[in-house]
């Protein structure tokens, strides 16, 4: 009798459960199938009940860009060079690799790129499978993460051509200025510290002392701003446009327009008064 009652309980918590097999064997007593039954019922009449914790997909990781045929020839020469010349630090031997890389046959350069272009192709195909295989959700993720990816690196080519075109430094502030003459002379041991100690003094310091250093950020600031409007009008002049900002970009633009057609010889053309009617 407490054998057929215990297979009772045991196939009535299999069914409330949702034990498998192997786990509802478990239960041949009476007093372990009751007490499964007892905490059941306390988890589903609860207020806050223990929900079971669910098994998270893998993340789906996209497939790795190739290396270029440069990249390539790199990987293969930077251990030989390494043992070649092992006090030359990471940028010489780059360089060195770049010197090769030029002077490379062109049939020797034409393996690592064969190897580059086939490596390409492979990834094209491998990432369209990954673009087919996401939901829309997590397409919509790649997306953006690209479009940002895209603009970190359209923002890291402008600040290089900058550089390479010799764009003015930005003006610095008062306290930078304050910063830059007594930074040497200040104590602590890290860059935290001496920033940290240099805040302070900032902040303690008399007002007419502070007022000189406010003047020359002042004067810095206005050598910024006319040394950017002279080196923008020269990107005008040179077709570099995109590296002029946006707000300044259509006034030099105008401004070259007018004085490229009030040069002798070439007329600047009127408005005729019946146009002007019209547009009135």
């Amino acid at each position: 009798m407490v054998s057929l009652l215990s297979r009772g309980v045991g196939v009535l918590v299999k069914s409330l459960v949702g034990l498998s097999c192997a786990q509802a064997g478990r239960c041949s007593s009476l007093p372990s199938a009751l007490s499964a039954v007892q905490c059941t019922t306390a988890r589903w009449f609860s207020k806050n009940p223990v929900l079971p914790d669910l098994p998270k997909a893998p993340l789906k990781e996209p497939p790795k860009a190739p290396l270029s045929s440069f990249f390539r020839f790199l990987r293969h020469q930077r251990p030989l060079l390494s043992r070649k010349y092992p006090e030359a630090s990471v940028t010489e031997l780059v360089k060195i690799i770049g010197s090769e890389w030029r002077a490379l046959p062109e049939a020797e350069k034409q393996v690592y790129v064969d190897a580059a272009r086939v490596d390409i192709m492979k990834y094209r195909e491998l990432y369209k499978h990954y673009k087919e295989s996401l939901d829309p959700l997590d397409l919509s993720v790649l997306q953006q993460q690209r479009k940002k990816k895209l603009e970190r690196r359209k923002l890291k080519r402008q600040k290089m051509e900058h550089k390479l075109f010799g764009r003015p430094k930005r003006n610095l502030s008062a306290f930078n200025m304050f910063m830059t003459e007594h930074y040497s002379e200040t104590e602590g041991n890290t860059m935290f510290e001496k920033g940290r100690n240099l805040r302070h003094q900032w902040e303690n310091i008399p007002s007419s002392k502070k007022q000189v250093y406010v003047q020359l950020a002042e004067d810095d600031k206005v050598r910024y701003q006319n040394e950017l409007k002279a080196w923008e009008e020269q990107m005008i002049e040179i077709g570099r446009e995109d590296l002029v900002r946006k707000k300044e970009k259509k006034r030099l633009l105008n401004k070259r327009f007018a004085e490229v057609n009030t040069k002798p010889g070439k007329r600047v053309k009127k408005k005729s008064s019946q146009h002007k009617n019209r547009e009135e």
